[in-house]
Order: structure tokens, then C-alpha cells, then sequence
């Protein structure tokens, strides 16, 4: 879906003549439709894509967003209203939590696997002599 949702985009934010468009149109379309999806799901795209682009286009607001800083500490509750106070005065989000994981309590699903029974080349004998290289 997100190659057509690209193809789409690009199909509607390049420049081209009624006929180029068509033409690229119902060659997404016969991709679609050779991939198991209908040709109305990829109308739908274009309508979506072809409003976006609309809205875009006509209004002259910008959308700023700024950089939020986070930052995270555990969750203590005699001191957390007092430093969430502090940090917002400096411009940081606090987010809170709570020491514990769902992994504390469980631990590992895995059995642990002992060192020498790992694969690999542990221990190799010489032709030679009777020297084994470890």
C-alpha cells in the first residue's frame, strides 16, 4: 500500500497535462489491480492526496512546531509536583516512571545457554603434535 500511496503523491505533486495524468493513472491502476487490489482503493488515495494537495496549496498558514524537550525520571510522589514545576519554567517536558518493568518482574522467557555449549570452534586438535589450541 505504501508504494501506492508514493506513486499517488508523486502522481498528483508533479506537473502533467490531462493526458500524462490519465495515463498514469490507469497505469497505477492496472498495478493495483495486478496486485489484488481494487481500483477503487486507489481512488480513494487520489481523492485524499488531491485534497491534501488542494488545502496546501490555498491557505498561507504554516504550521510551527517546536522542539519539545523531554525528560524522564522516577515517579516520587512527595517531590514530583514540585519538578515538574521547575523543569516546565525551563522549558522540559517531564515524564514520569516508575522504576519497575513488566521485565523486573518476569525476567528473561529464555533459558540462559551455558558458554561452551554456544556454537563456535572452542577447541582444535593439531595434526602434529598433541597441542590443542583453545
Amino acid at each position: 500500500m505504501a508504494s501506492f500511496n508514493f506513486l499517488i503523491h508523486r502522481l498528483i505533486n508533479f506537473p502533467l497535462n490531462n493526458a500524462r495524468f490519465e495515463k498514469e493513472l490507469k497505469i497505477i491502476k492496472d498495478a493495483a489491480r495486478c496486485n489484488g487490489f481494487e481500483t477503487r482503493t486507489v481512488d480513494k488515495i487520489v481523492r485524499k492526496v488531491k485534497y491534501r494537495y488542494m488545502i496546501k496549496q490555498s491557505t498561507t498558514f504554516t504550521i510551527t512546531s517546536e522542539k519539545t524537550n523531554f525528560i524522564t525520571l522516577p515517579y516520587t510522589p512527595s517531590v514530583t509536583r514540585g519538578l515538574s514545576r521547575i523543569f516546565k519554567n525551563l522549558d522540559l517536558q517531564v515524564v514520569y516512571n516508575s522504576g519497575t518493568s513488566l521485565k523486573s518482574f518476569f525476567g528473561s522467557p529464555k533459558d540462559k545457554i551455558g558458554i561452551l555449549e554456544k556454537s563456535g570452534i572452542y577447541e582444535i586438535n593439531c595434526k602434529d603434535w598433541e597441542q590443542k589450541y583453545y
